[in-house]
C-alpha cells in the first residue's frame, strides 16, 4: 500500500481557516470590560462550597446577601460561601453576573432582576457569546 508521502510528496496541512472578519478575543479582554459593571450594580452571586475545605471558602457577610433572601436556598450571613460564577481554563471562560438594582415590575411583589452570562474561547472553540435573562431568584 502506498504511503501518504508517495501519493502526495508535498502534502498541504490546513490547521485553521478564518475569514477577514475573524478576530481572536482574549479572556482578559472580556474580563477587563466586565469589571466596570460592578459600579453599576452588577455582581457575581455567591454560592455554597462544592466540597469541604474548598479553596477560597469563607463566611458570608452582609454584602454577600442577595435581595431574594427568604427563598429556600438563599445564603445567610455566616453561611460558608465559595467563589462562584466566574470560571476560566487555559481555553475558555464563563462569567455569570446579576443585578438586583432597578427591578422590573412584572405584576408580582418581587419583580424581576437582570442576569448576564458571558462565554468566550481563546482557542476558537466557540465565539464570544452574551446571554441576557430575567430572574426572580438565584
Amino acid at each position: 500500500m502506498p504511503t501518504a508521502a508517495a501519493i502526495a510528496p508535498n502534502p498541504l496541512l490546513l490547521r485553521a481557516l478564518t475569514s477577514e472578519q475573524y478576530k481572536r478575543i482574549w479572556n482578559w479582554e472580556v474580563v477587563e470590560r466586565l469589571l466596570p459593571l460592578q459600579e453599576r450594580g452588577w455582581r457575581v452571586p455567591q454560592a455554597r462550597p462544592a466540597f469541604p475545605d474548598q479553596p477560597g471558602a469563607r463566611p458570608a457577610t452582609e454584602a454577600d446577601i442577595l435581595d431574594d433572601a427568604g427563598f429556600g436556598l438563599s445564603v445567610k450571613v455566616g453561611d460558608m460561601i465559595a467563589p462562584a460564577g466566574l470560571y476560566a481554563s487555559a481555553h475558555d471562560m464563563f462569567a455569570f453576573l446579576i443585578n438586583e438594582q432597578k427591578r422590573i415590575k412584572d405584576g408580582t411583589e418581587e419583580g424581576l432582576s437582570r442576569g448576564i452570562f458571558f462565554e468566550n474561547s481563546e482557542v476558537g472553540d466557540k465565539a464570544l457569546r452574551c446571554t441576557t435573562f430575567l430572574y426572580r431568584h438565584v
